[in-house]
């Protein structure tokens, strides 16, 4: 089967992270607004002209951050759009290409050449709105939906996708389904933040609802006038609400669809409702274990996360099959080195 096809700005967008900022959103607006409210409620506390004159200064803050963050976020809009119309217009061939499947191999051809592959290189199908994406051990094609001349067209070459996917590897006995609960990303975060260099993001942090709380009692003493007592603790409450703030951000999490998966000596078979992706173990740069979760890492920053719940008695299997062909991740050394088994040293609580 041949299909000739060109990526629209639309199918080009359909990839990309959408842009989530909002007006009032962000943590450090948030901790703004918390600020100018304990301005209003100190001048409460105060009183006469000059608690009059501190409640018109937080109002008048909270004005001018307001129309900050507005002209602020359309400023990262317009940046965002402009930055994702340079990177299309830097794709080569983006009107012309062509993927060809054979019986024994496929090919990707556009004006800068052509690239066959064996069927081996494939390892994985995703299944978007708008594309297919073909990955390889090394690169992803995306194949628009529009280019196919009809549903039957497209099933069919689908179907041939599946097959190819599979041959040869067929699925292994073990298996497992699961759901993703908010407690596995919550084990999953901190498993990351502790073993795997995430402790410099979470200092980090730290200092800058440090730098917050710093200026609000700045503005206390200095412009308002307050007390040092009083300073202090609008200060740490400015530092508890960007906290807060970012907190509540990161709890929000995807819908993630339920998963099956597979595993043996060979390798991990994942497939959900829009996706199924072949990996052999020595595409994982390493792993991370405690008592709930299991991190998968395929970049530094990049790990699938299998909840140890969902294994239920082939827990110890599965166990003994990752340490044996998976290192332990280092982020201080991420490059894959052989593998050797990890012991018992591998868990942390």
């Amino acid at each position: 089967m041949r299909i000739t096809y060109g990526i629209s700005f639309d199918d080009f967008l359909s990839l990309q992270r959408p842009f989530t900022l909002r007006a009032g959103r962000n943590a450090g607006f948030v901790a703004a607004m918390f600020v100018c409210l304990l301005m209003v409620a100190l001048g409460v506390i105060v009183g006469a002209f000059a608690g009059f004159c501190i409640m018109g200064f937080g109002l008048a803050a909270a004005v001018a951050a307001w129309f900050y963050e507005k002209r602020a976020v359309a400023a990262a809009r317009k940046k965002y759009d402009d930055n994702l119309a340079r990177i299309y217009q830097g794709i080569h061939c983006r009107d012309q290409r062509t993927f060809e499947t054979t019986p024994d191999s496929f090919t990707m051809a556009c004006n800068c050449g052509t690239v066959t592959r064996p069927w081996s290189e494939l390892v994985r199908i995703t299944d978007t709105r708008n594309l297919l994406l073909v990955g390889m051990k090394k690169g992803v094609e995306a194949i628009p939906k529009s280019c196919f001349a009809s549903e039957g067209t497209l099933t069919e070459f689908r179907t041939t996708m599946m097959e190819k996917l599979n041959q040869g590897n067929p699925l292994p006995v073990r298996q497992f389904e699961f759901s993703y609960r908010r407690a596995d990303f919550r084990s999953a975060a901190w498993l990351h933040i502790w073993e795997a260099g995430g402790r410099r993001n979470l200092f980090f942090f730290f200092i800058k609802a440090w730098g917050f709380a710093v200026i609000a009692f700045f503005v206390f003493t200095k412009l308002v006038g307050a007390s040092e007592n009083t300073a202090f603790w609008m200060a740490a409450g400015t530092g508890v609400g960007f906290i807060a703030a970012r907190l509540l951000k990161a709890n929000k999490k995807p819908a993630v669809p339920p998963a099956r998966v597979y595993f043996d000596q060979q390798g991990l078979h994942v497939e959900d409702s829009a996706s199924r992706m072949r990996f052999a173990w020595d595409q994982f740069i390493g792993y991370l274990e405690n008592k709930n979760v299991f991190l998968l890492y395929l970049g530094p920053r990049h790990y699938k996360i299998i909840p140890k719940r969902a294994l239920d008695n082939r827990a110890v299997e599965f166990s003994n099959i990752l340490r044996s062909r998976v290192r332990l991740f280092d982020y201080k050394n991420p490059s894959p080195v052989i593998h050797r088994p990890a012991g018992a040293a591998a868990i942390r609580n």
